[in-house]
């Protein structure tokens, strides 16, 4: 019986500045015997490594759907396919309702991107005997709620909305599932490191007083990326400790 864990032979494309998160989703895929694929602006210092595996890099701007579309050329006639998109927006947000400009906010970084890649990464899982899966994950210290500025709370509740909308849209070749990571221990440069004990156990997540352990994040998209998720589509999940 053949293990529906193992991606010998499958492309995986993780998209965006996705730090810690990306590197443990990477290093997930790649020990499951994946080609890793990242694209962002800036190329990390060191690339994901896992089982002898090492993921490769595109630079590219995320605010270009021509750049974005481009990657998606280029990935699929070095390799022959894009079986899976991982797509991370996350980073500093302090875009207040009255303030936020259009073109700069968080909506564009963590809506319009996503729904860019989304697009153009459909267009060829759909001419793909397989199809695909793709992942949108949208990383922040806390739950969408009405104390986040209102331009980020937005961003997060359209994420998962666009995915519940697109599964349906493109199913069945293509499936779309959304991963909101909350309150995530790292001690990445930029990011928002909790260490303290009553930050923690004030969470207000699906798991009260738990945090997102990171290898924990990639064993989720690998199980949503695998087909023992074959019938799980327009999803959102809330990442706590897993």
């Amino acid at each position: 019986m053949s293990n529906p864990l193992e991606f010998g032979g499958r492309v995986v494309l993780i998209a965006g500045e996705s730090g810690e998160t990306g590197k443990h989703i990477a290093e997930a895929f790649l020990t499951a015997g994946a080609t890793v694929v990242h694209c962002a602006l800036l190329q990390p210092g060191h690339l994901p490594e896992a089982a002898g595996r090492k993921a490769s890099f595109i630079a590219m701007d995320g605010g270009d759907a021509e750049q974005i579309a481009a990657v998606i050329d280029s990935v699929t006639a070095g390799y022959g396919s894009i079986d899976v998109l991982v797509s991370i927006t996350g980073g500093p947000h302090t875009d207040a309702g009255s303030s936020a400009d259009p073109a700069e906010s968080d909506i564009r970084c963590g809506l319009i991107t996503p729904l860019h890649f989304n697009q153009a990464a459909n267009r060829q899982m759909q001419q793909q005997e397989g199809g695909g899966s793709i992942i949108n994950i949208s990383c922040d210290d806390e739950p969408v709620t009405t104390t986040q500025p209102g331009v980020l709370a937005a961003a997060h509740a359209g994420l998962a909305n666009l995915g519940a909308s697109l599964a349906v849209e493109w199913a069945p070749r293509v499936r779309v599932n959304t991963i909101t990571v909350l309150l995530t221990q790292t001690e990445q440069p930029g990011t928002t490191a909790h260490s303290d004990p009553g930050v923690i156990g004030g969470s207000t997540g699906p798991i009260p007083g738990t945090t997102g352990q990171l290898p924990g994040i990639g064993n989720t998209c690998l199980f949503l990326a695998s087909s023992l998720a074959s019938y799980i589509s327009g999803t959102h999940v809330n990442a706590t400790e897993m």
